[in-house]
């Protein structure tokens, strides 16, 4: 195959963006490397791309790529801010119900102890999963305990 009848037949409208494509598609796979930018360089000056031009593509790509990675990194980093909040949230729920249980069980002096346990069962099976399973039998030890 003659590479130069091959660019003969290339419209020279369409010559640019078949050099832009090939650039994307490089960097998309995540095969754009010295050699490969090498040759993109070599078909552009074949195919009568200037050099500049491709640079050019090369810079306002790279900065796109930037942009959204900086995007990629504050959204991330905004999710973990509220998984933490959430945490934290949910850790001072269960502290201030035990804290709550345990002060009126100290003040009925044991005998609200079945009710409480009631009350802990009850809120433990509105959680569900395995704090909810925790907190029923919890619930039931202390209803049978007191």
């Amino acid at each position: 195959v003659d590479p130069d009848a091959l660019v003969q037949a290339l419209p020279v409208d369409s010559r640019w963006p078949v050099v832009r494509d090939l650039l994307l598609l490089l960097v998309t796979e995540q095969r754009y490397c010295a050699r490969a930018r090498a040759a993109l360089h070599r078909l552009g000056s074949c195919v009568g791309v200037r050099s500049a031009q491709l640079e050019l593509a090369e810079r306002a790509l790279a900065s796109q790529l930037k942009a959204e990675l900086a995007e990629a990194q504050q959204t991330q980093q905004a999710q973990q801010a509220r998984a933490r909040k959430s945490r934290f949230k949910r850790y001072a729920m269960i502290g201030g119900a035990t804290l709550v249980g345990g002060t009126l069980i100290a003040i009925t002096g044991g005998l609200a102890a079945p009710a409480v346990a009631g009350g802990i069962a009850a809120i433990g099976g509105a959680m569900g999963g395995v704090m909810g399973a925790g907190a029923v039998g919890l619930g039931a030890f202390l209803a049978t305990s007191g």
